[in-house]
């Protein structure tokens, strides 16, 4: 079995939640064949002892003036600009055509801006979703919770678009992971 692993974060070391969960899916998935993995990472490249290619990518900046602005305009979430950039467009785009992968793992919503990218892919493989969160359900409570209006009002419309990608997401599919009952209940 051929997987590829998409990720908005290196996991190594596995020191949160996050990384945890991702560490022990990619080292599980080796056990049953070969993972390529396609990440960014925060400060100094990485390659996995239990991937066979691993290729890392500056984490582009988020939360950038740009960025806020285009949350605005396009109908991408926030949550998918902060973490989209022409280098890991690029890669991924090659990897998914020059390799035949049976299953393609995209760690969290993040990754979706690839989405249209995966579905060119090669062989047609399963593409799996991994949940750490529903970005949506967090972004309604920020938005509950602040006091500012104009912070407010940009966290509910980021939490309309990320339910309607969520929504997308969950139709189109082959499978998802989650961390709870509730969770999969909901997505």
């Amino acid at each position: 079995m051929k997987t590829l692993f998409l990720s908005p974060r290196q996991c190594d070391p596995p020191d949160t939640g996050a990384k945890l969960r991702e560490y022990h899916l990619a080292r599980q998935l080796s056990l049953r064949g070969e993972v390529d993995l396609l990440a960014f990472h925060a400060g100094r490249p990485f390659a996995p002892d239990y991937c066979r290619r691993a290729e890392t990518f500056s984490r582009p900046p988020r939360y950038t003036a740009g960025k806020i602005a285009a949350g605005l305009l396009s109908s991408q979430p926030l949550s998918l600009l902060n973490y989209h950039s022409g280098e890991m467009a690029a890669a991924v785009e090659r990897t998914v055509a020059g390799t035949a992968y049976d299953t393609i793992v995209v760690e969290s919503v993040h990754m979706a801006s690839y989405r249209h990218l995966l579905s060119r892919a090669a062989g047609r493989p399963l593409i799996v979703y991994n949940w750490h969160n529903i970005e949506s359900e967090l972004m309604d409570r920020f938005a509950a919770n602040t006091s500012n209006v104009a912070k407010k009002l940009y966290a509910r419309m980021t939490a309309g678009r990320l339910r309607r990608l969520e929504a997308e997401l969950c139709r189109s599919a082959a499978g998802h992971v989650v961390c709870s009952e509730r969770e999969r209940v909901a997505v």
